[in-house]
């Protein structure tokens, strides 16, 4: 069963530096009319995404401060040594661990981020589980229903609520809230309780969006649709389960991280600024697909 301990690391880098990402994805659109920026994110051992940097969220009145960066990882030695190398490419980086489960947890992160770069601009929620035993409604145990929502969706909340205060101290900022296609639409080979903790992520990101949009705080859902991470690979143990994925997908292929990187710097950046309340499917097109092609 998949631990709900978070790895961030915290890093600094000039706009400038944007397009190489310090992990580059080879995508330098991104840079901003902004000098500096603040992110804060948070990722479960089996969360797709990998290190990334991060762009500003600067339509503010206020200067940009500079930025920190949480940064996921999947156990402490992998945080320290990609704090590291960030102190090696000379930018400074903190790292901690967070169980997003734990109120006094988050908000100690966030207290973290705040002490040491003054504030958040950018809140990328990544953390989530898919237990083992996640079925259909007469298969999924409670305490596999229990694990995932609080994971899944407590988490999302617990970090939201710490984060908020110290966006609006800053004058505003960007949450990402990472939900999933599946919110979308069913599925015969079910994981009900994943499923329906990523319906209640995108409930609550319109509802965030809503209530601070008049504060400066943009809230939208990022929805990757399948991505061939470690969360995924127990569903494509051999040929005929990938076949019996593949075969929804218009483009007839899984999706990169990478193309799930650029979406979640695309709404971490000014170029999403009139955009909130939103969910970001890229999902090759399953979604909106009833044939696709021979």
């Amino acid at each position: 069963m998949t631990r709900s301990n978070e790895l961030g690391i915290a890093s600094r880098v000039e706009s400038d530096m944007v397009a190489e990402r310090i992990v580059a994805t080879g995508n330098p659109r991104y840079r901003t009319r902004s000098t500096e920026w603040v992110a804060c994110r948070t990722r479960s051992q089996s969360s797709p995404a990998p290190a990334t940097a991060w762009v500003p969220q600067p339509r503010r009145a206020s200067p940009p401060r500079e930025p920190v960066c949480s940064w996921p990882t999947t156990t402490p030695d992998a945080a320290e040594a990609v704090t590291a190398g960030i102190v090696e490419a000379g930018h400074e980086a903190l790292g901690f661990e967070v169980d997003v489960r734990d109120a006094a947890a988050t908000e100690a992160m966030v207290a973290k981020a705040v002490d040491r770069w003054g504030g958040i601009d950018i809140l990328y929620n990544n953390a989530g589980v898919s237990p083992a035993g996640d079925g259909d409604a007469t298969e999924t145990s409670e305490e596999v229903w229990d694990l995932t929502f609080d994971v899944n969706v407590k988490g999302v909340f617990l970090c939201c609520r710490a984060g908020i205060p110290a966006m609006l101290a800053s004058g505003g900022g960007s949450i990402i809230n990472v939900a999933s296609f599946v919110a979308r639409l069913g599925a015969a080979t079910p994981q009900l309780a994943y499923t329906a903790s990523k319906g209640a992520v995108l409930s609550m990101t319109r509802e965030i969006a809503a209530i601070h949009a008049r504060q400066g705080i943009r809230a939208n859902a990022l929805c990757p649709g399948p991505v061939l991470t470690p969360l995924l690979a127990k569903f494509m143990q051999d040929d005929a389960q990938r076949r019996r994925r593949l075969v929804h997908i218009p483009m007839g292929r899984f999706g990169e991280v990478d193309e799930m990187v650029n979406g979640a710097l695309f709404l971490a950046s000014d170029e999403s600024s009139y955009m909130t309340g939103q969910s970001l499917l890229i999902d090759g097109g399953i979604t909106s697909a009833y044939t696709t092609p021979e």
